[in-house]
This record gives C-alpha cells, structure tokens and sequence, in this order.
C-alpha cells in the first residue's frame, strides 16, 4: 500500500483541503486538464449524446447537494420505492439550513421527453449517518419513485486501491458541470483530523515516523493524480468497470523544494464508505 510522502512544513491543510464544496477555488490551470475528460450538459437532448457505456452508473446516479448556500456532488447508492440514499462529503452539509438534492432529467433517463412543470426537481433530504473525520455522509430521500440509475458499490469496497490502479471521477464542477475525468492513483494516505487540527502533520506513514505517536482516530484516504475543484466534492471515484471506489472530499495543493506547485485529488477511501454505511439500520443498508 502507498502512503503519500510529503514535507511537514505544508501540511496544517487537511481541514482547508475538505472545504472544496464550500470554498470558491481557482479554476484549473491549463496543466491540469485531462485526457480521458467527457461531459453532460444540462441541455443534454438524446442519450446518443452520452459519450460512455457506462454512464447509466457513472453520470446519472450523480445529483446535486445543497444545505443553505452550500453546494456539492452527491451519489445515488440505493433506491427503492419511496426511499433512496446519497452519498457525499460531510462537509457538504456541514453548514446551516436544510439538506437537499437537486434531480434533473439525465438523473431519470427522460432528456428527449416533452414533459411540463419546472426542473430540476429539488427534493428534502434527511442526513442519516457521517463520519466527519472520513468527511462523508449518507443522506435519504422519501417518497419518489424508485430511481431507475443507481451506483454500484465495488465488491472489495474496504481493500485498498494500489498506486496506478485506473479510475474515474464524476461530479458538478462549479455547481453547474457535470463531468468525468479519468486518472490514476498516486497512493493512499492515513489522515487525522485532529493532528492537523493541533498543528502537526496531517500525513502519517508508519514506515517513516516509527518514534512518534500514531495520530488518534485517522483514517484512510485515496489520492488521484488529477485534482479536482470547486464543487466536486461528494462526487464518485470510479473503477473502469463503473463500480464506486471513493467519494471526492478535496484537493492538496503541493509545493516542491524548488516552488513549484502542483495538486493532487483528495478523495475519502472503500474503507471509510463501508464505516459510515455500517451504521445504518438493515432498511437503509444498500446492496453491493
């Protein structure tokens, strides 16, 4: 398993890194832009325009979030009649007033469709479970129909992802993109909330700090090489065969002993969904 290596003077960011979906961040520099990128439009008429095989479980689970003036990604996980459940990062709905989602049409499969009343269709939603150290959160919806475009969960969700393996993120940059991107794992880091919190480094690798105590209560983190921006958060992180692996919750930004910066993707682990979905009620648990 990689563990992320980094210098401890850049690291009080753990807590800033996870406000991406609160926070207004520059738009991505010209380097930064990724082959492999696809997107929907809004104003997407026929499917035909969908690019992907796999984006009956990769794009149309994908909903907006909303709490206050709050805006994030979210992810359709489970849906049955009158009751469905959405992923995304807790910082989301971290702030005041009442939690949403936000359905549009790609999110039913009926773009080509002359259908009257007003979109998209902004549902309450009821916050179930969160683990706000892994910055994720379950929420439910009641009384839709079921959701005909679910996310499937990746049978090995808890196994760590190796450094390479292959993925692809999904979300509503700016609140009003919704794309993918493909990219690779750069590795996976063990971050603690509260060490980053007390000044320390929020970077743990058991190989490199055998003397010095292990964070209190960290968890699991996958970082992608291509980072994301403003809005992603709470937007899924992809196998090729459209199975969820992670959840976006931010991005770091580094800077080399030369000054030069870059960023990488900052996503919360299998690990860390499988914990906040275990503690759910047998009604609410989704299938795999």
């Amino acid at each position: 398993m990689g563990i992320v290596e980094t210098r401890r003077g850049l690291l009080r960011m753990l807590v800033a890194s996870m406000l991406i979906g609160l926070l207004g961040v520059a738009a991505p520099r010209a380097a930064e832009a990724q082959a492999g990128s696809r997107r929907m439009a809004a104003g997407t008429i026929t499917p035909a325009d969908l690019p992907g095989p796999l984006d009956d479980v990769i794009f149309r689970p994908t909903v907006m979030v909303r709490k206050g003036n709050s805006r994030g990604s979210g992810t359709i996980i489970a849906s049955t009649r009158g009751r469905s459940l959405i992923l995304t990062a807790a910082h989301v709905i971290d702030g005041p007033g009442r939690a949403a989602i936000e359905l549009h049409r790609f999110n039913l499969g009926i773009e080509g469709r002359k259908l009257g009343g007003s979109w998209p269709k902004v549902v309450p939603a009821t916050i179930l479970a969160a683990d706000l150290d892994a910055d994720v959160a379950v929420l439910r919806v009641e009384g839709l129909a079921r959701l005909p475009h679910v996310a499937r969960l990746d049978d090995s969700l808890a196994e760590p992802l190796p450094e390479g393996f292959p993925v692809t993120s999904v979300g509503i940059d700016q609140a009003s993109d919704l794309n993918s991107w493909d990219s690779r794992i750069r590795g996976t880091a063990l971050l603690s909330r509260n060490q980053a919190d007390e000044g320390g480094s929020a970077f743990t690798s058991p190989s490199q700090d055998r003397d010095r105590a292990p964070p209190r209560d960290p968890r699991l983190f996958v970082i992608t090489e291509h980072p994301p921006i403003q809005g992603r958060s709470g937007g899924g992180l992809y196998s090729s065969k459209g199975r969820l692996l992670g959840v976006c919750v931010g991005r770091i930004e580094l800077k080399s002993a030369r000054g030069e910066a870059r960023a990488i993707g900052l996503f919360a682990s299998g690990q860390s969904i499988r914990r906040v979905l275990d503690q759910l009620g047998p009604a609410d648990s989704p299938p795999n």
